[in-house]
C-alpha cells in the first residue's frame, strides 16, 4: 500500500491546474442521487449521492473524469447487518483515487470513463459490471448476476451537452414509480428547481417518506432504503450520528447494554471510558487508542452506606430477608468488564456465605449502574466469574471419600469462564479468538493481521507471506484477488498498476505482469485488453497507447499498431482500420510510417477503380485521361484522333493529309502520294471536294485519287490533280506521279476502253534499256545485281536495373529514377517499382532485389528496415510478423529466432510469456515446457523445500518429518508439534 499516497498526489495533480487553452466536450460537474436498486449493494450504501466532474488535466494532457462521494459517506461502511469485523469503510468525500481518463468526445467515452472511475473503489470487482448515463438526466450502475441495477437521477449541474439536471420528475425517475410520486417509507424528498423526487434513504439515516433524519448516537442503519434506525448491539457503540455500523468495543472493554455510545473497562473496581463518550460525563477522555494503561482491567470493591430503604432497591428484592433494610453498608464488587454484584455486609440474615443476598448488574455509563435482563434471574452461581468448577482428581474408586469433592479454580489461558447463574460457562476459546489471561471471563477476537486456527489458543498467530486472516480470524487465506504480500504478518497490498493477480492465483506473494497488448490499474484481478485502435507493446503496461495517424490495430489486445498498407491511410489517432484511397489517388511512402492522406495522380496518369497496387499508371501514347489530375480512366483516342506522347489529357484531331483508322493511335498515318484524307464516306462523285478537301481534320481513312489524277507527294496539299496527255500515272487510281514515258516505254491508247492507258509500256521484268529511245528489246540485268532498300531503325536504350521511368518517351538515362528504399526494380526497362514482399526488406534505394528478413526480426511488405521481435515473441528467417511464444514456452530476450521451453521449477501459463512463473515454495516441477500451475507438484511426505522455482524437494533428514503432510516448506523435528497442532494444555 506504500504506493497509494503517491498515486493520490498524482491524481490530485490531474485536477490541480487544467490548461486554460484546452477544453473537454463533457466539461462540467453533475450531482447524482440514488433512486432505486439493491439496498445492500455497497454502491447503494457508499454512494447515495455523489458528484461526477470532467476537466482537462495539464499533467496527463487529457480530459479526466472524477467521482466525489457525498460528505455523508464519511460515517458509512459496507458489509452485513450488525457486522463488525466484516464491515469496511466507504470511500470518503476527500477521496482522490476515483478517477479515469475520458478518451474521446462521444457518449461511449464518457460512460467508459465513469465505469473505470467507479471501479477504483475497493469493492468494485464484485459489485460493478458496468455503468453509464441513461440518457441526459439519469445514470445506472449495473450490478452482477440477478442483483437489481442501481439508478440515479441528475439533481444538479451538467456535463457538457450530454448530461443535464432533470427538468421533470419523469425525466429524473424514469420507470421508478416510487421515485416520481407518493410518500413511501424508506425514501425522502429531494427538490431541485421546480422538481421534487423521492430518493432512496441513505444508509445511516431513517426516512418516513417526507423527511430524512441521521441515526442518533448509539443507533445504526446498515443499508440504504431504511425507515428506522436500530440500536447498537451489546459490546458495540456509536458516539456520533449518521452511522451505518456500530463500532466494536476495543479489547478488554465492554458495552453491556444496547444503544450504547461508549465502552467501559473497570480497573480494580473503578470504571474508565475506553472508547466513545457518554452524555453524563461528556468531558471524559477515552483511553483508546493513545492512553491505554499498562494495567489490566481487574476486579475490585467499593463500600457505600445506603441512604435509602433497600426494600425498593431491586425488582426481585433479595434484600427482603435481611434483618433490616435501613442504613445498610453495601459492598459493590466490580469485575474488569464492569459487571457488578452488590451485597450487604455484616447482616446475620443476608450476609451468610451459604445464602448471600446479591443484586447483579453492570455499569451502563460512568455514573449509572443498571441490571440487565440476565441479572434478574434469581439463582446464584457456584463460582465467581473468571473461575471454573474443578473436581478433586484424587476422588476415584480407590479413594471414594475426600475432604473436598470439588472447588473453584482459576480459568486457564485459552479458556473463557463467564456468565452467571444458569448461564455460567467454562469453554475453550473458539477458533478466531484467544485468551492469554488466567481467570478470563471471555475470549478476545484476534486483532489486526492475526488468526487463531485451533480451539483453546493462548495467542493469535501471524499469517504466512501471501496470506491474510479470514474475516472470522479462524484461518489464513490467500490474499484477495488483485493483492499480495511478501512478509509474514503484513497486510495484503494492491498489485501495482501493470500487474494482476487472479482469484487463488499462485501463493499470494507476487503479482504477474500484464502481457503485451493488455494493461491494468492498481489492484487488478485481471488485465484489460487494449481496445481496437490502441496497443501496449511492453509487458507490464499501465495503459494502452493510441495508434498514431498512419497506423491501426484492428482487434482488441494488440501489442503493436500495424502500418497502413500502401494505397490506404488513416488521418486520426486510435484507428481500428485504414481507408482505401479513392480511384485516381495513391499514398506516398514516408519511410516506415504509414500514410495519413492520399495524393492525387498527376497530369496524364491514372489509377483505376479496380487497381490492386498503389501506383499511378502512365496513360500511354494513343490514350487520354480526360482529367488533368486524379484521373481514374485512360481511354483510347477515337478514330481520327491521336496522342503522340504519353500522359496526354485530351487527344488531338489528325490534320489534313493524315488519318487514323483505328482507336488508340500514337500518331496519324500520312496518306501516301496518290491519296487524300477523308471521312469514312470517301470522295464525293462531284462537287467542290470531288478531288479532296484541303481543310479537312479528324480523317478516318485515305481515299485514292481518281483515274488519271494524281497527288505527287505526301507533303502536297490534300487534293488530286488531273494528269495531262503524254504522261503516265501508272495506276488506275491512287497515282502519285504524272511523268513522261521514259525512253523504251510508250503510252498507248486503249481502244477497247476508249481512253489513254495509265502506264507506259515497259520492258519485261529482268530487262532494261540503257537510254531513251531504245528498241523494244530490254537488256537483262547482270548476274548479282539488285536494288536494295535502306533505312534506319531507332534502337531505344532501356533504363538499367534498380531504376524506373513512369513516363514513356524518355530522352536520356538521366530521366530514370532510383527505386525508393523498401522497394525494388527488377531487370531493365521498368516503368515503376515493386514493394518488397512480406518477409523481405531493402534499406537502400536503387536496388534490383530485396534482402531476406533475418531471424528474430519481422518484415511486413514494403519494409525499409527489419523490426526486432519483442521479448515474448519470435520469428524465423523471412517472416513478415513476429509470432507469440505459445503456452509452455517463453522468451526473455528480443530478436530471437525461437522460444525457449519453460524451465523445470516453473511454468508458463500464458502466450507471449517473458518471465516464467516460479513454482511456490513447498512444490517442485522437474519437467520442461509446462504451462499450468498444477505442473508444480507438492513435495511428497517427509520431503520439503523452502525456495521458489525448484526442480526437486529435499528428503527430510534423520529425526525430522512432515507428519504425513505434503507441500511443506521445511521438515520438523519428530519431537516437536507440527504447525497448527499445539501441544496439549496442561495445568501449571
Amino acid at each position: 500500500m506504500a504506493g497509494l499516497p503517491l498515486l493520490a498526489l498524482t491524481l490530485l495533480a490531474l485536477f490541480a491546474a487544467p490548461a486554460a487553452a484546452q477544453t473537454c466536450a463533457h466539461a462540467g460537474e453533475a450531482t447524482l442521487t440514488l433512486t432505486s436498486g439493491s439496498n445492500q449493494d455497497p454502491y447503494a450504501v457508499c454512494f447515495p449521492q455523489f458528484k461526477v466532474s470532467v476537466a482537462y488535466s495539464a499533467e496527463a494532457k487529457m480530459c479526466v473524469l472524477k467521482v466525489t462521494p457525498d460528505v455523508m459517506a464519511n460515517n458509512l461502511k459496507y458489509g452485513e447487518a450488525n457486522s463488525t469485523n466484516g464491515a469496511k469503510d466507504c470511500p470518503k468525500s476527500t477521496a482522490t483515487t476515483l478517477v479515469a481518463p475520458v478518451e474521446g468526445d462521444d457518449a461511449d467515452a464518457l460512460n467508459f470513463a465513469l465505469v473505470r472511475a467507479l471501479r477504483a473503489a475497493s469493492f468494485s470487482s464484485s459489485f460493478v459490471e458496468g455503468a453509464s448515463f441513461d440518457g441526459a438526466n439519469r445514470a445506472v450502475i449495473n450490478s452482477p448476476g440477478n442483483t437489481p441495477d442501481l439508478t440515479f437521477a441528475v439533481t444538479a449541474g451538467s456535463l457538457g451537452s450530454a448530461v443535464a439536471t432533470a427538468a421533470s420528475a419523469a425525466d429524473a425517475c424514469g420507470s421508478v414509480a416510487a421515485c416520481a410520486s407518493g410518500t413511501t417509507a424508506g425514501r425522502y424528498p429531494v427538490t431541485f428547481g421546480s422538481v421534487t423526487i423521492n430518493a432512496l434513504c441513505p444508509a445511516g439515516h431513517e426516512c418516513d417518506g417526507s423527511s430524512k433524519t441521521a441515526c442518533a448516537a448509539g443507533w445504526q442503519a446498515t443499508f440504504a432504503g431504511g425507515s428506522a434506525c436500530a440500536e447498537c448491539a451489546v459490546d458495540t457503540y456509536a458516539d456520533d450520528t449518521g452511522n451505518s455500523h456500530c463500532t466494536p468495543c476495543p479489547a478488554y472493554s465492554h458495552a453491556h447494554f444496547t444503544g450504547s455510545t461508549g465502552c467501559l473497562a473497570c480497573f480494580f473496581g473503578e470504571p474508565k471510558l475506553v472508547a466513545g463518550t457518554f452524555a453524563d460525563d461528556a468531558g471524559a477522555t477515552p483511553l483508546f487508542p493513545d492512553n491505554m494503561p499498562s494495567e489490566q482491567p481487574s476486579t475490585g470493591y467499593r463500600i457505600f452506606t445506603a441512604d435509602t430503604d433497600l426494600a425498593t432497591c431491586s425488582v426481585n428484592n433479595p434484600f427482603a430477608k435481611c434483618s433490616t433494610t435501613q442504613s445498610k453498608v453495601l459492598a459493590i464488587e466490580t469485575d474488569g468488564s464492569c459487571a457488578v454484584r452488590v451485597f450487604v455486609l455484616g447482616d446475620s440474615q443476608c450476609s451468610q456465605v451459604e445464602d448471600l443476598a446479591v443484586v447483579q448488574g453492570a455499569y451502563k455509563t460512568l455514573t449509572t449502574i443498571e441490571s440487565r435482563a440476565s441479572d434478574l434471574v434469581d439463582e446464584l452461581s457456584q463460582c465467581p466469574a473468571g473461575t471454573e468448577l474443578e473436581a478433586n482428581k484424587q476422588k476415584d474408586a480407590d479413594t471414594p471419600v475426600v475432604f473436598v469433592d470439588q472447588a473453584c479454580g482459576p480459568c486457564e489461558p485459552g479458556k473463557k469462564c463467564g456468565g452467571s447463574g444458569a448461564a455460567r460457562f467454562a469453554d475453550l476459546c473458539p477458533p478466531g479468538s484467544y485468551s492469554n489471561l488466567w481467570g478470563a471471563l471471555d475470549c478476545s477476537t484476534c486483532q489486526d493481521l492475526t488468526a487463531a486456527i485451533t480451539s483453546g489458543s493462548v495467542k493469535c498467530q501471524e499469517c504466512a507471506a501471501g496470506t491474510t486472516p479470514s474475516a472470522d480470524k479462524k484461518t489464513c487465506v490467500l490474499c484477495p484477488v488483485g493483492t499480495y504480500n511478501t512478509v509474514p504478518g503484513d497486510a495484503c497490498q494492491a498489485c501495482p498498476a501493470g500487474t494482476y493477480r487472479e482469484a487463488d492465483g499462485g501463493d499470494g506473494t507476487e503479482c504477474t505482469k500484464c502481457a503485451p497488448g493488455s494493461w491494468s490499474a492498481l489492484g487488478a484481478g485481471e488485465c484489460t485488453l487494449c481496445l481496437a485502435g490502441y496497443a501496449a507493446p511492453d509487458e507490464g503496461s499501465t495503459s494502452c497507447q493510441a495508434c498514431p495517424a498512419g497506423s491501426f490495430s484492428p482487434i482488441a489486445g494488440s501489442h503493436e499498431c500495424d502500418v497502413c498498407e500502401p494505397g490506404s491511410f488513416s488521418n486520426t489517432t486510435a484507428s481500428s482500420s485504414c481507408y482505401k484511397c479513392l480511384p485516381g489517388f495513391i499514398t506516398v511512402a514516408n519511410g516506415d510510417a504509414g500514410a495519413t492522406e492520399c495524393t492525387a495522380c498527376g497530369k496524364g496518369t491514372f489509377r483505376a477503380a479496380n487497381a490492386t497496387d498503389n501506383k499511378c499508371q502512365s496513360c500511354p501514347a494513343g490514350y487520354e485521361t480526360k482529367k488533368a489530375s486524379a484521373a481514374d480512366t485512360c481511354t483510347p483516342c477515337a478514330r481520327g484522333f491521336f496522342a503522340a506522347a504519353p500522359n496526354t489529357v485530351t487527344c488531338s484531331a489528325c490534320p489534313a493529309t493524315r488519318y487514323t483508322e483505328a482507336v488508340g493511335q500514337k500518331s496519324c498515318k500520312q496518306c501516301p502520294a496518290g491519296f487524300v484524307s477523308t471521312t469514312d464516306a470517301g470522295l464525293p462523285a462531284s462537287g467542290a471536294n470531288a478531288l479532296g478537301n484541303p481543310a479537312i481534320t479528324a480523317s478516318t481513312k485515305c481515299s485514292a485519287c481518281p483515274y488519271r489524277t494524281f497527288r505527287p507527294s505526301i507533303i502536297a496539299i490534300n487534293t488530286c490533280t488531273a494528269c495531262p496527255t503524254g504522261r503516265e500515272t501508272k495506276l488506275a487510281s491512287g497515282a502519285s506521279t504524272c511523268v513522261a514515258c521514259i525512253p523504251g516505254t510508250v503510252l498507248l491508247f486503249n481502244a477497247t476502253a476508249n481512253r489513254l492507258n495509265t502506264n507506259c509500256t515497259a520492258c519485261p521484268a529482268g530487262t532494261f534499256t540503257a537510254a531513251p529511245g531504245a528498241s523494244l528489246q530490254c537488256t537483262p540485268c547482270a548476274a548479282g545485281s539488285a536494288v536494295s532498300d535502306t533505312g534506319n531503325q531507332l534502337n531505344c536504350i532501356e533504363c538499367p536495373v534498380g531504376t524506373y521511368s513512369e513516363m514513356t518517351g524518355a530522352k536520356a538515362l538521366g530521366d530514370c529514377k532510383l527505386a525508393p528504399a523498401g522497394n525494388y526494380a527488377e531487370g531493365t526497362g521498368n516503368d515503376g517499382f515493386t514493394p518488397c514482399l512480406a518477409g523481405t526488406y531493402q534499406d537502400k534505394p536503387g536496388q534490383g532485389a530485396c534482402k531476406a528478413c533475418p531471424p528474430g526480426f519481422a518484415c511486413p511488405a514494403g519494409s525499409v528496415n527489419p523490426k526486432p521481435c519483442a521479448a515474448g515473441f519470435f520469428a524465423d528467417m523471412k517472416q513478415p510478423f513476429c509470432r507469440e511464444c505459445p503456452k509452455g514456452q517463453f522468451q526473455d530476450q528480443t530478436k530471437q529466432r525461437a522460444c525457449k521451453p519453460c524451465p523445470a521449477g516453473a511454468y508458463c501459463p500464458n502466450t507471449k510469456t517473458i518471465t516464467p512463473v516460479k513454482c511456490p515454495a513447498g512444490t517442485f516441477n522437474k519437467n520442461l515446457g509446462t504451462s499450468t500451475a498444477t505442473s508444480c507438484a507438492k513435495c511428497p511426505i517427509n520431503s520439503a523445500n523452502n525456495l521458489v522455482g525448484q526442480q526437486t524437494c529435499k528428503q527430510c533428514s534423520t529425526g525430522t518429518w512432515t507428519g504425513r503432510l505434503t507441500g511443506q516448506t521445511k521438515c520438523w523435528s519428530t519431537s516437536q508439534a507440527l504447525p497448527n497442532q499445539p501441544a496439549a494444555t496442561r495445568r501449571r
